[in-house]
């Protein structure tokens, strides 16, 4: 018994050093999760936005700042709109209004209820991200905004007139859209490939919950 407690008490020691090690680990690597997070988003946040330009066919994307010229985009929509998202990196970036007002079409016939002598006349938005890649001041960004696809809209006899109107800017994101405290192992997927899941995540919940807060007003006009 006293051999035993004697083994003890000499690997105890070792054995809280381990725990202690792991421990100081797990949060050096959480603080540096956090910092790496902290530039990322500051970054983004003081990097040129989106510019538009919108015709009579098609919304034109560029950047704000002539130091800067964009490469592509991503937009990400409400899964329940479209669940793949739009990738354009051919120049220059422009999408079809068309595509965009069939989009809002589709979503639109869902749930809005045809009324005799009712005429609805007003607007709708989607909610979106876009993430975008750029070359600022010679150097490759990755940047990222949440925004608003806008369209002007007259519904009556259950036929609906709508048309793209423009976007609106809600707010400049980092990436990942949320800070996350991941723990990786041996066994584990990779840390790079957890965040990216993690972050779509996020964006649908954050997407969904603007998308469904601008379908309950417009159902209470």
């Amino acid at each position: 018994m006293k051999k035993i407690l004697k083994f003890i008490m000499a690997v105890l020691p070792i054995i809280i050093s381990v725990i202690a090690l792991i421990i100081s680990y797990l949060s050096y690597c959480t603080s540096k999760q956090s910092f790496e997070y902290g530039i990322s988003k500051d970054m983004i946040i003081h990097t040129p936005a989106i510019k538009e330009k919108i015709d009579s066919l098609e919304l034109s994307f560029n950047l704000n700042n002539d130091n800067s010229e964009l490469q592509g985009i991503c937009i990400t929509l409400p899964n329940s709109i479209q669940e793949k998202p739009i990738f354009v990196n051919t120049k220059p970036i422009n999408l079809s209004k068309h595509y965009l007002e069939q989009l809002a079409k589709n979503y639109l016939y869902e749930f809005v209820e045809a009324k005799d002598s009712v005429v609805i006349v007003g607007t709708f938005a989607i909610p979106i991200i876009i993430d975008y890649s750029a070359i600022v001041y010679g150097f490759p960004q990755t940047l990222r905004e949440n925004r608003l696809l806008v369209f002007n809209l007259h519904f009556c006899d259950n036929i609906l007139d709508l048309s793209f109107s423009n976007t609106y800017l809600i707010s400049r994101c980092g990436y990942p859209l949320k800070n996350h405290t991941f723990y990786t192992g041996v066994f584990s997927s990779p840390l790079e490939e957890k965040i990216k899941k993690q972050d779509q995540i996020d964006i649908q919940e954050l997407l969904k919950g603007q998308l469904d807060e601008i379908t309950h007003n417009f159902k209470q006009k």
